[in-house]
């Protein structure tokens, strides 16, 4: 679980600054790659003000979503102020969108709480699924996250069992995505960021 902090850290928190993501995000999906501490890749996008927001702030909620993703799947995740009027988050769920919209074939925008899957290699990058949380409920919201989470790292230890493409594999959530196109990581970290001020 990697933090990227939205603005000012006001509680402590260690993880990235937009800043330093941006300069290490290579390094980080290639280093894990490489030792075998992950096999894809996801960011969990939500309202800073949400419940979810505030649950999965809590050691035991990382705990238990680092343990379920064990070493199939590297997530990040945005941490910011818990204003309802917060640009920032406002600007990444409208940039993720645009990501989504050019790069695969969607059934339309992404409201928040969604969970963005993608694959990292040769210094590209490819939307797996986007998955739209739909639980309103902090408990049930949270249940239906590692649900989510753990099948998406059942699809990856099964490709890798039987060496087919992500998309073949068949799990019970409704995929979003259909086709998917290559995306260089510098594009699409500068798409992500664009207009979020530190």
């Amino acid at each position: 679980m990697y933090p990227i902090m939205i603005g000012k850290n006001r509680q402590g928190l260690v993880g990235h600054s937009i800043d330093s993501f941006v300069q290490e995000f290579d390094a980080i999906c290639s280093d894990h790659l490489n030792k075998g501490r992950a096999k894809s890749f996801a960011f969990i996008v939500y309202n800073f003000y949400s419940d979810l927001h505030r649950l999965i702030e809590t050691q035991g909620a990382l705990l238990q979503l680092n343990n379920l993703s064990g070493h199939h799947l590297t997530i990040f995740y945005f941490f910011g102020s818990s204003d309802k009027h917060n640009s920032n988050e406002n600007r990444i769920v409208a940039n993720l969108n645009e990501i989504i919209k050019e790069s695969a074939k969607t059934k339309g925008n992404f409201n928040t709480p969604f969970i963005f899957f993608f694959d990292f290699k040769d210094n590209q990058v490819t939307v797996v699924d986007v998955v739209h949380l739909i639980q309103d409920n902090p408990l049930f919201i949270f249940n239906e996250l590692k649900e989510v989470i753990s099948q998406r790292v059942e699809r990856i230890i099964q490709q890798n069992k039987t060496n087919t493409p992500n998309n073949n594999v068949e799990i019970s959530i409704q995929k979003a995505v259909n086709e998917t196109k290559l995306i260089m990581y510098e594009y699409f970290l500068n798409k992500l960021f664009d207009g979020i001020h530190q």
